[in-house]
């Protein structure tokens, strides 16, 4: 049986950093900081291993070891469930660099706009 497979080129550089840091699911909530792992991460976001199930799209919060109590916001963009002999992952878009592409985006399609009306 022949199969094709698809290289998918990503839009950044991954690097890998094991570090831990805290997740805030709800922080309008109980403020609990639950534990969790960095295993790479890119200018997008982290991908992360942790014990509490995550939703792709639930926006969580995170906090860096090392930063105060700043908690940086993030979206889960895909979510693979653990086991009792391995922890869970998921990866996380960071939400203020996706504005920022998105304004990217935005300016190019303006600028072009600009172009084609002249």
């Amino acid at each position: 049986m022949d199969t094709d497979v698809v290289q998918i080129e990503r839009r950044c550089q991954r690097d890998k950093v094991i570090m831990p840091v805290g997740l805030v699911a709800d922080p309008l909530g109980k403020q609990t900081l639950v534990p969790a792992t960095t295993l790479d991460i890119s200018e997008g976001g982290p991908r992360i291993q942790t014990s509490i199930r995550l939703s792709v799209g639930e926006l969580i919060h995170v906090q860096f070891e090392g930063e105060s109590r700043d908690l940086r916001r993030y979206q889960v963009v895909w979510s693979r469930s653990g086991n009792a002999l391995r922890p869970g992952q998921a990866g996380l878009r960071d939400l203020a660099f996706s504005r920022k592409e998105d304004l990217q985006a935005s300016s190019l399609l303006n600028y072009s706009s600009g172009l084609s009306a002249a």
